[in-house]
């Protein structure tokens, strides 16, 4: 569900300068170890994603309903809130009404009246980004009966999937949206109830006996 972290990158630095290298490589050590010893915890590298910018595509993967198995999509942010960043599915047809209506209501409606009644989500999450992340893309459901998801293991990394998008975020199927595109809002809604409900009663519980989702939160 999330995109890979890119292939990291090489800097070739001048033969002459490897003792000065060795050098600056002693110190950082230093430094991250008087860091750690102060309580200080140093992120990955790769936790800490480029801010979105608008019509620049990233890389997600994403659940096939058609096929159950997980594939790549390029999707590009839309709408870049205060709480929310609404990503389009690249070269499929969405109305700019529809995303700037969407987009809108979470950040000025749902979020604020969510995290009031059931408390906040991971604030900044594990991209270090204090926005939610919504996908909207055709989710190939050969039933036309889902038309919205949440996956937990997006945003809780200790399960190791290999598909995670390594965010907090939820999903929209498009079609859905272009059937009825005033349901957006109040699908996204019910996605971000789940993933609140899912942080502060599962991620947060220290017994490890979370307890399932109640019942009105199950389509």
């Amino acid at each position: 569900m999330a995109g890979m972290p890119d292939a990291p990158t090489s800097s070739r630095r001048p033969q002459g300068r490897v003792g000065a290298t060795a050098v600056r490589a002693l110190f950082l050590m230093m430094v991250v170890a008087v860091l750690a010893s102060a309580g200080f915890v140093l992120a990955p590298a790769d936790a800490v994603q480029a801010q979105p910018q608008l019509g620049i595509p990233e890389q997600f993967w994403v659940e096939d309903w058609g096929t159950r198995s997980h594939r790549p999509i390029q999707a590009s942010p839309r709408y870049v809130g205060d709480h929310v960043v609404v990503y389009v599915e690249e070269y499929v047809e969405l109305s700019d009404y529809t995303v700037l209506d969407l987009g809108s209501k979470f950040d000025g409606i749902i979020y604020p009246t969510l995290t009031t009644a059931l408390g906040s989500e991971p604030d900044p999450g594990v991209d270090g980004d204090h926005r939610i992340a919504i996908l909207i893309y055709d989710f190939n459901d050969p039933t036309d009966s889902i038309d919205g998801s949440f996956d937990y293991r997006d945003m809780d990394l200790s399960v190791g999937f290999p598909y995670s998008n390594r965010r907090e975020m939820f999903y929209l199927n498009l079609r859905a949206l272009r059937t009825d595109p005033y349901c957006a809002p109040n699908l996204a809604a019910h996605e971000f109830t789940h993933l609140i409900v899912h942080y502060r009663g599962v991620m947060l519980d220290p017994s490890g006996r979370s307890e399932s989702e109640p019942a009105w939160l199950v389509e």
